[in-house]
């Protein structure tokens, strides 16, 4: 941990005020408060990549750059080495392709092919026609829907897969009512399925447990547009299907400039 006292003597910050109003604004996490060294009144202690995070932005203050253009700076060259981390390390796709497995038959075929067909065995009962669920473990295959779908459980997300017929995403499930509402693909219909119980199957069968991180799950909101205003309310869930909006939470959040916005994006 680091504290305040030593954040502004290595920035060069002359206040603590700056500190406060950046954490306000999301730039850095809420301090621990503390009682003093000294006994005596309190003191704000942050984890220690906090004072590289500032030392960062100071730096690009300097170079002439906006606190929030700095910090998107930070943020995306942040993701940059996520990204460049991740291509170094062998896709699972690439390595359970190169497993092969032995049928009763004595017909050898590949960890992969084993993975995706307990995967899309669910499907069996959504779709009857053969032809359509070969497509759709072709195209599983070839756009590696395996590795999606653990990347998306290693960011805390649940993976579903979407398919209208031509097209197959894996998805988070929070996204799945924005690209049908936003995006609906003139009218297709679309087969959802929910990845992770047939992904735990699915490492059962080699013996090992499909490790998921604490999952997001979708806030219960829904935005209505009343005249020209665009209007957030919360939701009550009533058992499954069911639902009621909370007319007290109602808050405005777009005009019209936010329904050009969407227009444009469903185009």
């Amino acid at each position: 941990m680091v504290s305040s006292k030593e954040i502004l003597q290595q920035t060069g910050l002359k206040n603590i005020k700056t500190l406060t109003r950046w954490y306000q604004k999301g730039i850095i996490p809420k301090p621990y408060i503390q009682t003093h060294p000294s006994g005596r009144g309190k003191m704000a202690y942050w984890p220690n990549w906090v004072l590289d995070h500032c030392l960062k932005i100071i730096k690009l203050r300097k170079q002439g750059y906006s606190v929030k253009d700095a910090v998107l700076l930070i943020d995306y060259e942040a993701t940059e080495k996520e990204l460049d981390e991740v291509k170094k390390k062998p896709l699972i796709t690439d390595e359970l392709d190169k497993k092969a497995v032995k049928l009763k038959s004595g017909k050898e075929i590949s960890l992969l092919d084993v993975f995706i067909a307990v995967i899309m065995d669910d499907l069996r009962h959504l779709i009857t026609d053969r032809s359509i669920r070969n497509l759709m473990v072709a195209k599983f295959k070839k756009q590696k829907g395996l590795d999606l779908a653990l990347a998306c459980l290693d960011a805390g997300y649940n993976p579903v897969l979407l398919f209208d017929g031509t097209n197959l995403d894996v998805t988070p499930d929070f996204l799945v009512s924005h690209l049908l509402s936003y995006k609906p693909a003139g009218g297709k219909s679309h087969v959802v399925l929910q990845l992770l119980k047939p992904l735990e199957k699915s490492f059962s069968l080699i013996g090992k447990e499909l490790k998921a991180g604490s999952l997001a799950y979708p806030a219960p909101k829904i935005r209505i547009w009343q005249g020209d205003a665009l209007v957030e309310f919360d939701i009550a869930l009533m058992g499954i299907n069911g639902f009621e909006l909370i007319r007290q939470s109602a808050r405005t959040i777009g005009g019209s400039n936010v329904q050009d916005r969407l227009r444009e994006e469903s185009e």
